[in-house]
């Protein structure tokens, strides 16, 4: 029985290999006052704003850029809890290549435009003087979603062709706003790895994320539900024997 017991903790931890490891890697509360990383990461760069009690208010042409932040280019998911002053006209919100283009995550007359690839979406996503909490990811495969206030409003498939969501700037730099008009920037979370729907769920209106867990693949459960079959099979054998 020890034997058994030994042999499957080595395989869930095997599985455990496989797992999405999706992890929270740092957070920036702009309601604090501050705009360091409480785990002690590289700080957010504001630009053209004051930093006070409700967050980081910033003027047209103002926002934040974060570099050094994500590993992995690739493969990451990024919150920004924020407000609007107007969603008149166009806002980029999300610049992934440093402003070397345009392509990017924009609000259009309170509409969500992955310029210049999706058009404007089919119902508004942003409404002035709202809290929005806006979650983008990117996994290994390219898969790109987008997240308002919990709901999942667009996802598509990032070729390697068009790599619109590959963070390409120095240290993998995030650029936020800065080309369009006024707001508030709140709280900007990053985490390792593409959150799934389930995991979204979980970070809540404050920007906290809660209790984000490993996630197993299905093909890990598979693995997993197969070893232990195996083990219990091969243990009655030997018990009938």
């Amino acid at each position: 029985m020890r034997k058994l017991v030994f042999t499957l903790a080595i395989l869930l931890t095997s599985v455990a290999a496989f797992a999405d490891a999706t992890s929270w890697t740092h957070s920036y509360d702009l309601t604090s006052g501050s705009a360091a990383d409480s785990k002690g990461g590289p700080s957010l760069t504001l630009i053209g704003g004051s930093l006070g009690a409700s967050g980081f208010a910033f003027g047209p042409g103002g926002g934040a850029s974060l570099s050094g932040a994500i590993g992995n280019p690739t493969n990451y998911s990024i919150e920004v809890v924020f407000t609007l002053n107007s969603v008149a006209g166009w806002q980029e919100i999300i610049n992934y290549k440093n402003f070397t283009t345009g392509q990017g995550l924009w609000n259009h007359d309170g509409n969500g435009n992955f310029w210049s690839f999706t058009g404007d979406s089919a119902s508004a996503w942003f409404a002035a003087g709202q809290d929005i909490d806006l979650i983008a990811t990117r996994d290994a495969s390219g898969v790109a979603a987008f997240y308002v206030n919990n709901q999942l409003v667009l996802t598509f498939t990032d070729f390697t062709l068009w790599q619109q969501t590959v963070l390409s700037g120095p240290g993998n730099i995030i650029q936020l706003f800065q080309d369009g008009g006024a707001g508030t920037l709140k709280r900007v979370n990053i985490f390792e790895g593409a959150l799934n729907q389930a995991q979204v769920l979980l970070v809540d209106a404050d920007g906290n994320p809660g209790a984000i867990a490993l996630t197993p693949e299905p093909g890990s459960l598979a693995l997993l539900g197969t070893g232990i079959g195996c083990l219990l099979w091969g243990r009655r054998r030997r018990v009938g024997q």
